[in-house]
């Protein structure tokens, strides 16, 4: 009877042993689990930040082209329906961005303004502090050359009159100065902002086609 009592206890000691490695087995199965998903998802959002920051980029570029073909920079910036928008508007007032969210651009519009006047004042007490004018919306693939490669992200586009203008008119370009603002938005709720001034290099306020040259460039957070 000793003998098989201590088998017996052998057994269930195999088994005790069995038992805690499957545990410890699963445990680190689990965990490597989550490590695989969170790395996957780190490299998902650092994709989403990077396509959307060459979206918003994109953005500038695109409209900074338009600009130099227009003789005159104030028709972007009179209110609409007066002023003169972009060939990459797609009429939408509240389109859907890549990650299912709705964007309502009047409020975006209003966002970007509220913005603007804590740096340079309520449009009141400044005269000459900007009013952004909505003058492009749309997908990306629509701002790219044919044969590049798609992207999901929805671009928007700002411009107003440069706060150092110094003629009390927001709708009228007097210095052959105009600011920009691009929005990218992205999948998983990605974002990204860039802000640049562009100025023309050869003459003032309205005339011809005329090369361009960029003042400033910065990202908004």
């Amino acid at each position: 009877m000793a003998a098989r009592d201590r088998l017996g206890e052998e057994h269930g000691a195999v088994l005790l042993c069995a038992l805690m490695v499957t545990m410890l087995l699963a445990a680190l199965g689990g965990a490597l689990a989550v490590l695989v998903a969170s790395e996957t998802m780190t490299s998902a959002n650092y994709r989403t930040a990077h396509e959307t920051f060459y979206a918003a980029d994109t953005g500038i570029d695109f409209v900074a082209a338009e600009l130099r073909q227009l003789g005159s920079w104030t028709a972007p910036l009179l209110a609409p329906p007066g002023n003169t928008t972009s060939v990459a508007d797609d009429g939408a007032t509240t389109p859907r961005a890549p990650d299912g969210t709705t964007l309502d651009l009047a409020q975006l519009t209003r966002a970007v303004q509220a913005d603007s006047e804590t740096r340079f004042g309520a449009f009141g007490a400044n005269p000459d502090t900007p009013v952004w004018r909505l003058y492009a919306h749309a997908a990306l693939d629509r701002l790219l050359p044919s044969g590049a490669p798609a992207s999901p992200a929805y671009v928007v586009v700002w411009v107003a009159d440069d706060v150092e203008d110094g003629d009390g008119d927001a709708e009228r370009d007097a210095n052959g100065v105009i600011m920009m603002r691009s929005a990218a938005f992205g999948l998983r709720s990605g974002r990204r902002a860039i802000e640049a001034t562009l100025a023309r290099t050869t003459g003032v306020g309205e005339g011809t086609e005329a090369p361009v040259r960029l003042i400033s460039w910065r990202e908004v957070r």
